[in-house]
């Protein structure tokens, strides 16, 4: 299934002129995630290759994220991942509150494509069965900076006023399995 990220209306690209992103569970406990940025790729903000590592701060260049809501309640984990192959992973007790960061037997695996039409980035996680399984929410989001300084937030869905991924609004998309 593809899903489209609306930019923030407040937060216009001027560079990307679509996203897309497609999730999957190709084999029980992964999940994989193909995102797809439309747009002329050599205009991006694109951090270079590093060791793929925990980082924190990655959403202050382009980062792909995704959230998820753990059932009913009010924690959920913050996953960050950087087209450098660094990443992070958070989780909070409430609202932007009580951060701790989730602990991963292995990081994701980070793949980036750059293509004539934008850049494709496909990441895959090991699905721990307290956040990422079927029936929880999702939000799935993406920064995106672009060489003239700009800066735009795309989501499945925002809230009102200004972009913020964390807000339950954005918990949008069911996770399901084929």
């Amino acid at each position: 299934m593809r899903l489209n990220l609306q930019c923030h209306p407040d937060t216009p690209s001027s560079v990307a002129r679509a996203i897309e992103v497609q999730l999957c569970f190709p084999e029980p406990r992964k999940l994989r995630l193909s995102y797809e940025v439309y747009g002329d790729p050599w205009e991006l903000v694109i951090p270079s290759t590093k060791e793929a590592v925990r980082t924190d701060s990655l959403w202050e260049s382009t980062c792909f994220e995704l959230f998820v809501l753990q059932g009913d309640g009010d924690a959920y984990c913050e996953y960050n991942f950087s087209p450098s192959s660094q990443w992070a992973a958070y989780t909070f007790l409430d609202y932007r509150s009580g951060m701790a960061e989730l602990p991963l037997g292995r990081g994701p695996a980070i793949q980036l494509q750059t293509t004539k039409d934008g850049i494709a980035m496909d990441v895959t996680i090991d699905a721990d069965k307290n956040w990422i399984a079927t029936g929880n929410y999702s939000g799935i989001s993406v920064v995106v900076k672009a060489l003239d300084g700009s800066t735009s937030y795309w989501a499945l869905a925002h809230p009102e006023g200004s972009p913020d991924f964390h807000h339950r609004d954005c918990f949008v998309h069911e996770l399901k399995a084929r």
